[in-house]
């Protein structure tokens, strides 16, 4: 869309007033143009670190945050900006995927609870928060299993599966 002309119809109308104020609006277009490929190199190279940073717990992640903010903040005042990465496809990169980690932590916390009610034993080392890095806290009793510790800030409820004689007494369908 970029290299077809079309940059401000990505843009919100309180952004294509902000930036119309700021450096004018055929600027923008202009500088857009000029660095495309650059910014696209940018962009892509930044998404396969991204890409291969999320194999790890989130907080493992955190260095290639700031390395991208590092990388960001050096180029702002440069000749080769990458506008379209760092405003429109690279906002609030931390803060997206720490909710798809606290998504997925709620997945593996349930998967975990629903193995154990079972009588299943999980694979070893799927007791790990993919939010946290940190082994899910687990209590099961003869009632019922809880998984905690799905949210490092302590905001995320617990997985609670109840312990049913018959339900937990069946094989599992398939192996």
């Amino acid at each position: 869309m970029i290299r077809n002309g079309y940059l401000l119809s990505l843009l919100t109308k309180e952004e294509i007033s902000e930036y119309e104020k700021k450096v004018g609006l055929k600027e923008l277009a202009s500088v857009v143009r000029k660095n495309v490929d650059s910014d696209e190199l940018f962009y892509l190279q930044a998404m396969r670190e991204l890409i291969d940073a999320c194999r790890q717990p989130f907080p493992e992640r955190i260095e290639v945050f700031r390395q991208l903010d590092h990388d960001l903040g050096v180029l702002r005042n440069g000749e080769s900006y990458p506008f379209v990465a760092d405003q429109l496809l690279l906002v609030q990169i931390e803060r997206t995927q720490r909710l798809q980690s606290v998504d997925r932590a709620r997945c593996e916390a349930w998967r975990l609870a629903l193995l154990l009610a079972l009588g299943s034993e999980p694979a070893v080392g799927s007791n790990l928060n993919p939010l946290t890095g940190a082994p899910f806290v687990v209590e099961v009793t003869a009632e019922q299993v809880v998984v905690d510790a799905i949210d490092n800030y302590g905001d995320e409820q617990s997985a609670f599966v109840p312990v049913r004689p018959a339900t937990a007494a069946r094989s599992p369908l398939r192996r």
